[in-house]
């Protein structure tokens, strides 16, 4: 597809008649793009592109009138962290469980969660674990099991409802670790392990290998076992597929993967950690090595969204294990061809480690507050790559109004309150900062890059004045290609068509239109207004907006940000998002051990916190 058939494309996608005819076009595009730029991708990473166009924005899921109500704006932000709690333009706990929601009255009812991973929650009252619960013999003897896992995320919503959570355990030896991973190379604890929202969930069946005589799996008279879905069981005995759940047919964001308003007190998170682990490979002398990422935080190893959540008297304890492994490991790599350097301590397994006061990651962290104590001490095990350990949160994509008052000693990686994302982009754009988006990418030109440096041209002639004139005709992102075609037809805006290609346009109005027709006009599909408003600081109601297609890619992901990198030169973008009310980035953020004195700029004291007689602030949630 040449560019003015994916100009066409874009023009019918904003128009609704065609949405599906952007997607060959855009990774197409990209295609092309990394080819221009010499880049080498493997096959395989362009077979995965998504064959299919999102046409959906939002979502019928738990519309909630309150999106128009209101608290009175701080300085500079509105927090929307109680969406389902404001009352009267006061914050408040519910007292009554909401149509649709469960009840959670018992430390019971807490850990049933996860025989339904899918539903909306919340606590109706303070819980509180005795010390005996996770001693031998106690209902959660050698600790808490964190709720959802990679295998099987937690895709509902969790309401603390202002509710505090007190003794929580979690322990995990390096076995623990490794068995809460399962075939897949990411562990994740917590008392919610991996929160997310979900389409598609792949889980794992531990089935007895049996014979199938009729039928010739691998085409030379030999059969592989099955499981019960008929699919082929690997040597180590796990069949893996996948299940569809016809309630969750679209993907979209902020459907789940949400923990707010909890918190969590006077508890421990203790973990032994070794990264690599040997294995001998069934019915054969050889040994193996497989490795494990670790996510660790009291509320979550992972979850999407971590809104209104207080740390309070926790400890984090990670302690690396496994240093014979991790030397056995570089060894067993140099002998099939690819030598690692080794280091004291040997950091070269290419892994992960996030590990948070809060969460070990997140893409929104918001109105949250801990005195978490972070110990980690990862040692000769640490064949850890990429460690990171924050007050708040491991990775984050966006934290705001927020702050860390514990400790933490690392041997490696203090991020102090997290280590923010690069590579990532916003999930929600008002229209007035899409429209600026189109107007700086309309003449961009060449984006190849080496080490992060550009590398070609990248703007056109006399871009500065093309722009402003783009400004002056009053151009926005859907206007872009018309003005273009009449203004300056050699100029295929291709850039700013390509960012707008992964975004789609919609507003609350249409979404309540539609419910109240009780059906979806054209292929309108899914996002909770909730999520969309969490990210934004304004009254979304008022305002069209753009909203991250859920299905794009990791490389998708490295794209965007580059043509954003490109259209914001001086590296203020995330200030022109905090202009424009849109939650993305780390502003209002406070790492006490540095400004212990600070006067929390930025935090709403009229209705979210509350100084009280204290140094620090409360949320009213919790008072």
């Amino acid at each position: 597809m040449n560019d003015s058939e994916l100009k066409q494309a874009i023009e019918s996608l904003a128009v609704g008649t065609d949405p599906g005819r952007v997607t060959s076009a855009v990774r197409a595009g990209i295609g092309r793009d990394a080819q221009k730029e010499q880049r080498h991708y493997t096959g395989k990473e362009f077979s995965g592109m998504k064959k299919r166009k999102w046409t959906a924005v939002l979502a019928a899921a738990a519309l909630v009138t309150v999106l128009t109500a209101a608290v009175a704006a701080g300085p500079a932000i509105r927090n929307y962290i109680n969406a389902r709690a404001l009352q009267q333009d006061s914050i408040s706990r519910l007292e009554e469980v909401p149509d649709g929601w469960i009840g959670v009255y018992t430390i019971e009812d807490l850990d049933a969660i996860r025989e339904d991973l899918g539903g909306n929650y919340i606590l109706m009252q303070d819980l509180a674990f005795e010390a005996g619960d996770f001693e031998d013999g106690g209902r959660f003897a050698g600790g808490w099991t964190p709720i959802g896992t990679y295998n099987a995320p937690f895709f509902g919503i969790f309401n603390g409802n202002g509710h505090t959570i007190d003794g929580l355990v979690i322990r995990a030896s390096a076995d623990d670790v490794f068995d809460s991973a399962g075939s897949r190379p990411y562990a994740y604890v917590g008392l919610f392990g991996y929160a997310v929202y979900a389409e598609y969930l792949t889980v794992e069946t531990y089935t007895q290998q049996t014979a199938v005589d009729d039928l010739d799996v691998n085409g030379d008279g030999t059969v592989d076992p099955l499981d019960q879905y008929g699919q082929p069981i690997r040597a180590d005995g796990v069949g893996v597929h996948t299940i569809f759940d016809p309630a969750k047919e679209l993907k979209h964001w902020g459907g789940g993967g949400i923990v707010k308003n909890l918190r969590l007190t006077g508890g421990t998170l203790a973990i032994e950690y070794a990264p690599v682990k040997t294995a001998v490979i069934d019915g054969t002398d050889e040994e193996t090595f497989r490795s494990v990422s670790l996510w660790a935080g009291p509320v979550a190893g992972y979850a999407d969204h971590v809104l209104g959540c207080v740390v309070e008297d926790f400890s984090v304890e990670i302690t690396g294990t496994g240093a014979d492994d991790t030397a056995a490991y570089a060894a067993y790599w140099e002998k099939q061809g690819f030598p690692i350097t080794m280091e004291e301590p040997y950091r070269g397994g290419g892994l992960t480690m996030s590990i948070g006061g809060i969460a070990g990651g997140a893409y929104q962290l918001d109105s949250c507050a801990a005195n978490t104590a972070l110990t980690v001490r990862a040692g000769e095990a640490a064949s850890v790559s990429r460690p990171f350990v924050g007050g708040l949160g491991g990775i984050l994509s966006a934290c705001v109004t927020s702050y860390f008052d514990g400790t933490i000693s690392a041997d490696a990686g203090d991020m102090g309150i997290a280590y923010l994302r690069e590579d990532d982009v916003p999930r929600l754009l008002p229209a007035a900062v899409m429209d600026e988006l189109a107007i700086r990418m309309a003449y961009l030109e060449n984006l190849s890059h080496h080490n992060g440096v550009f590398t070609d041209k990248v703007y056109a002639d006399d871009y500065e004045a093309k722009t402003e004139a783009l400004r002056k005709a009053g151009v926005t992102a859907d206007t872009l290609n018309e003005y273009l075609d009449a203004n300056s037809p050699q100029d295929d805006g291709w850039q700013a068509n390509k960012f707008r290609s992964f975004y789609c346009e919609r507003t609350v109005a249409e979404v309540r239109e539609a419910l109240a027709k009780g059906t979806w006009q054209g292929s309108l599909g899914v996002v909770s207004l909730d999520m969309a408003q969490s990210l934004y600081t304004d009254d979304l109601s008022e305002v069209a907006f753009y909203v991250l297609d859920p299905d794009i890619k990791p490389r998708e992901y490295r794209e965007l940000s580059t043509i954003i990198t490109a259209a914001f030169p001086d590296g203020d973008f995330e200030d022109f998002c905090r202009e424009n009310h849109v939650k993305y980035g780390a502003y209002y953020v406070y790492d006490l051990r540095d400004d212990p004195e600070c006067t929390f700029d930025g935090f709403d004291f009229d209705a979210i916190w509350d100084r009280g007689d204290g140094r620090l602030p409360v949320l009213r949630l919790f008072r």
